[in-house]
C-alpha cells in the first residue's frame, strides 16, 4: 500500500518515492540541457533493453551485454557514445544512428575493441566508429551497414567460426581474418 503524508491544508502529497523520482527526473534534464554528458551506464545497470538516445554526447564505462540490447540514436553526427571500456557481447548488440568513440589517454593498449564478441551477435547499421576496432571471434557474429571505421591500427578481427558481413562503410584500418 502506497503511503500518503497529509500537509496542513489536508492535502495528500506524494509519496516520498515519487517526489524522488522526479527530482532524479529533474537532474537528468538540467545536466542534457546544460550540455553535460549523459551517462549511458546507468541506462544499462537498470536493465534496459531499449534505448533512444538524444543528440549529444554520452559516456559509457564498458559492460558486459548478456540480455539483448538496442540502442538508438539521432543520427552518427549528432549522437556520441564515448567509451572508456568495451561492449562485450554474449547475447545480442544492435546499435543504430551513432558514433562510437573509442578509449583514450592511456587505455589504447586494450585488447579486444570497443566493440567484441565471441558468442554473441552485433548488429551495427549507420555508426561511425572512431579510435575503437570491433572483435569477433568463437561462434559470434557480426552485422554492418552503413559502418564507417576510423583507427590507427586494425578495424576488426575475426578468429574462429565468426561470421561477418559488412556492407556500405568504409575504414581505414585493416581488417584481420584468422582461423
Amino acid at each position: 500500500a502506497a503511503s500518503v503524508v497529509f500537509t496542513r491544508r489536508g492535502q495528500s502529497a506524494p509519496p516520498f518515492a515519487d517526489v524522488l523520482k522526479t527530482v532524479q527526473v529533474l537532474i537528468l534534464l538540467f545536466s542534457l540541457l546544460s550540455g553535460a554528458a549523459a551517462s549511458l551506464d546507468e541506462y544499462i545497470e537498470a536493465g534496459e533493453r531499449l534505448i533512444k538516445l538524444q543528440p549529444g554526447l554520452h559516456n559509457f564505462s564498458g559492460a558486459n551485454i548478456s540480455d539483448s540490447l538496442t540502442i538508438i540514436g539521432a543520427s552518427a553526427g549528432e549522437t556520441m557514445v564515448q567509451c572508456a571500456g568495451a561492449f562485450a557481447v554474449t547475447s545480442a548488440l544492435a546499435l543504430h544512428n551513432l558514433t562510437i568513440k573509442g578509449c583514450q589517454n592511456g587505455c589504447e593498449g586494450r585488447l579486444g575493441g570497443i566493440i567484441r564478441t565471441d558468442s554473441g551477435h552485433v548488429s551495427l547499421e549507420n555508426v561511425d566508429v572512431q579510435q575503437g576496432s570491433i572483435s569477433c571471434g568463437g561462434t559470434g557474429s557480426v552485422w554492418l551497414r552503413g559502418v564507417n571505421v576510423t583507427v590507427n591500427d586494425s578495424a576488426a578481427f575475426v578468429d574462429g567460426s565468426c561470421s561477418l558481413s559488412w556492407s556500405n562503410g568504409h575504414s581505414d584500418g585493416e581488417l584481420r581474418i584468422s582461423g
